[in-house]
């Protein structure tokens, strides 16, 4: 990075500092003295003790074994979905140069995608299909955090981290601020931003399609239009990161819709969203389905959606290989999947459309 954008960058330091959201404001749901982390209140700042109760998750554990972009490739190196918060966790933490608030950007970056189920964005639409109820994964993740988490007894998070996960989501759209928290847009902008470039890499450039079937030289445009922010995934990050900073501390606010990077960036991420909708996820249909019905029958008081959302993309494999066997023991095989380990303290008339955070 050339001296004179590393000198003017130095110069935003603490710039948005007075806009960020303040430890003595954060808020939970239930008091201490109910909480399993109780005896940390007061001495490890609240936002920090978020991230702690979201490392120790139930969720996070689930989400290491969920498609981000490429389902249950053999490369190793291929991002998970949970790969994918800990990249943005990670491409958070310059951001604090504005004089954010981190512990709460961290705590919000390690929660944000633990409402996607099995097979990621293909799950939603698919959930969203079959039940006829708009299924998102930001308020499911949500809902998870506060009633199934912890036996149903819940993570008991701040206030602020769930509305800062809540409202990180755009999708193909627009790239529009919330009018949450200043944290809760830069959490919107780094996840962008962290799998834009890092999709680019597992598509392209890390043989993990099965059928190999997306090459560089056939989108020429795309190639070109990462090219400008670098030539490495790293380098491609920081650049974007670097105009991020640089512009919100030009306009006041959490800002990167009007300098050249950030209009380069909105081309760049609408040309992937072209190759994502190349990706085939229809040879999953007959499976998903099947995997779907079977749980309807035997998870008796638990939605079928949200059943289908607590597993793993093994546990759907599983499930289906078994259904397929004379005479299985299909409560059997069910008590061994993530979902088996969490329904006997399952609660009841639980709505997964619903936030709710009215409190």
């Amino acid at each position: 990075m050339e001296e004179r954008l590393l000198k003017k960058l130095r110069e935003t330091k603490g710039c948005l500092a007075h806009l960020a959201t303040k430890d003595e404001n954060a808020r939970r749901r239930h008091p201490a003295e109910e909480d399993d982390d109780g005896m940390w209140h007061g001495l490890i700042p609240p936002f920090e003790l978020d991230a702690m109760k979201v490392l120790h998750s139930k969720g996070l554990r689930r989400i290491l074994h969920r498609t981000h972009v490429v389902s249950l490739s053999a490369n190793a190196h291929t991002r998970t979905r949970g790969i994918h918060e800990l990249e943005v966790a990670g491409t958070c933490l310059p951001l604090q140069l504005l004089g954010l608030n981190r512990g709460l950007l961290n705590a919000a970056a390690l929660m944000h995608d633990h409402g996607h189920g099995p097979f990621g964005h293909y799950c939603e639409k698919f959930l969203t299909k079959i039940s006829g109820k708009k299924f998102s994964h930001e308020i499911f993740g949500v809902v998870l955090a506060q009633r199934v988490e912890r036996r149903g007894r819940s993570l008991n998070l701040t206030h602020q981290t769930l509305t800062c996960a809540l409202n990180h989501s755009r999708g193909s759209g627009e790239m529009h601020l919330g009018n949450t928290s200043e944290e809760a847009n830069a959490l919107m902008y780094a996840d962008k931003i962290s799998y834009v470039f890092a999709d680019f890499n597992d598509l392209f450039h890390r043989c993990s399609m099965n059928d190999y079937r997306f090459k560089v030289k056939d989108y020429p445009k795309l190639a070109d239009a990462m090219n400008w922010f670098g030539k490495t995934q790293r380098e491609r990050t920081y650049t974007c990161l670097a105009h991020l900073c640089l512009e919100s501390a030009e306009k006041g606010h959490v800002s990167f819709e009007s300098s050249e990077a950030s209009q380069r960036f909105i081309a760049l991420k609408d040309m992937m969203y072209e190759v994502y909708g190349s990706i085939r996820w229809d040879r999953l249909e007959h499976m998903l389905t099947g995997v779907y019905k079977f749980l309807g029958d035997v998870t008796t008081g638990i939605d079928p959606v949200m059943a289908f959302a607590l597993l793993t993309e093994e546990d759907v494999e599983f499930l289906n290989k078994n259904m397929a066997r004379v005479n299985p023991d299909m409560e059997g095989c069910l008590r061994s999947t993530a979902l088996g380990d969490v329904m006997r303290n399952f609660p009841a008339n639980l709505d997964f459309t619903n936030p709710d955070l009215d409190w």
